[in-house]
């Protein structure tokens, strides 16, 4: 029986009417309260959450100035599922909330933690000398948009592999970074001149 709120239906209505149907709010309040909660009885953990089930909005949500909102909407994947956003403060346009459990998980991945950081790593080859290599954008093979970087706090680099020769005699220097690249120099290790096949590895920090 579905919950009645017109119980009782009017000041007139006996109780041997009323009755049965309170009964039946009460059973449908408690099946409505056990969803997310312990039972009622439990004894032990009463009004405790056993777990927090959120569907998925149509839209983000909007934050007053002394707000935050964690809520559930469809991510941006071609086959688009569920995922956790997180609003700011102050937030009054409904479109400004930052997916936080959508990922790359790959060689070449990324990450947006709660705080708002967005983490990427990689794999690339560093030609002989200086070169500029790019961090990924636009759709990854998952379907979902690669996050840009609007800031950038820290970039680390570090050698992978032999260079194909077997010697392991070069190293990638980084020579600089923004928010779309990285320049690199690719150098010999035991002597200051240019190496091909500079293979390296890169982790990120921005949001």
């Amino acid at each position: 029986m579905a919950y009645n709120e017109s119980t009782p239906a009017s000041i007139n209505e006996s109780f041997s009417v009323s009755q049965p149907k309170i009964k039946a709010n009460f059973e449908e309040i408690k099946i409505a309260f056990e969803k997310d909660h312990v039972a009622f009885d439990d004894g032990t953990h009463d009004g405790k959450h056993k777990q927090l089930t959120m569907p998925a909005q149509t839209t983000d949500s909007t934050t007053a100035a002394n707000e935050r909102a964690i809520y559930c909407k469809n991510n941006a994947a071609t086959l688009p599922v569920p995922a956790l956003w997180i609003q700011a403060a102050s937030t009054l346009v409904a479109a400004d909330g930052v997916d936080i459990t959508t990922d790359c998980k790959s060689n070449n991945g990324w990450a947006r933690l709660p705080s708002g950081l967005l983490i990427k790593w990689g794999y690339e080859l560093a030609a002989a000398g200086t070169g500029t290599y790019a961090f990924p954008v636009g759709v990854g093979v998952d379907g979902v948009p690669i996050p840009v970087f609007q800031h950038i706090y820290g970039v680390t680099i570090s050698p992978y592999g032999d260079g194909g020769l077997g010697s392991y005699d070069y190293m990638p220097y980084m020579t600089a970074f923004n928010t779309t690249s990285i320049s690199i120099f690719g150098s010999a290790r035991t002597a200051n001149v240019a190496r091909t096949n500079c293979h390296y590895r890169y982790l990120a920090i921005g949001d």
